[in-house]
């Protein structure tokens, strides 16, 4: 069947050599980071092309697929030239204010940085590995909070938390979990 008939498939394109590396829902926009631009996907109300990509900008990149986050008017994503956050009409960096706090990230290692939004706690974990050590698993916390806009370093005890058996003092990911004990009749 043609594609010009309203509901018979398709595709919208981003005409971009990136990479994609994650996307975030903010209102009724798409927004995409790839490895170095960022474009937006916005309903046309064209049945016959129901979507088309609209670029952004093409100097912010985006390294860290997991590390995107949605917020109710904007989306950030970590990037080797900075945190940046979106709104949909543009893409600037939130972290020039504390630019030292983006540089003790390892360049090499954002594949494995995590991002995750607390929201009873107005902050964003962003989990990283230090550029002071060789590994490239993150072993830090970026704590930001977005209500106030303040900015804090975690290097948890990491014994007190859940981890890789196999690779202990790394992070991977944020959540809630729970440990199962098998009990005997003597417990």
């Amino acid at each position: 069947l043609p594609t010009e008939i309203a509901g018979n498939g398709g595709f919208a394109e981003a005409s971009t050599g990136d990479i994609l590396q994650s996307e975030e829902l903010i209102r009724d926009v798409l927004i995409v980071f790839f490895t170095n631009s960022t474009w937006i996907m916005r309903s046309t109300g064209n049945p016959v092309e129901p979507f088309r990509f609209y670029r952004l900008n093409v100097s912010r990149t985006t390294n860290a697929p997991y590390g995107s986050v949605a917020y109710d008017i904007t989306a950030s994503s970590m990037g080797a030239r900075g945190l940046i956050m979106s709104d949909g009409v543009g893409v600037d960096r939130y972290d020039e204010n504390v630019i030292d706090l983006f540089e003790d990230i390892n360049n090499n290692s954002f594949a494995q940085c995590f991002a995750q939004r607390y929201d009873s706690q107005n902050q964003t974990w962003m989990l990283y590995p230090a550029d002071e050590t060789d590994s490239s698993t993150s072993d830090r916390i970026l704590v930001y909070n977005f209500l106030e806009e303040t900015w804090a370093i975690y290097k948890p005890n990491l014994g007190a938390l859940v981890q890789t058996p196999t690779s202990p003092n790394t992070l991977s990911c944020l959540g809630l979990g729970f440990t199962t004990t098998d009990y005997t009749w003597n417990d």
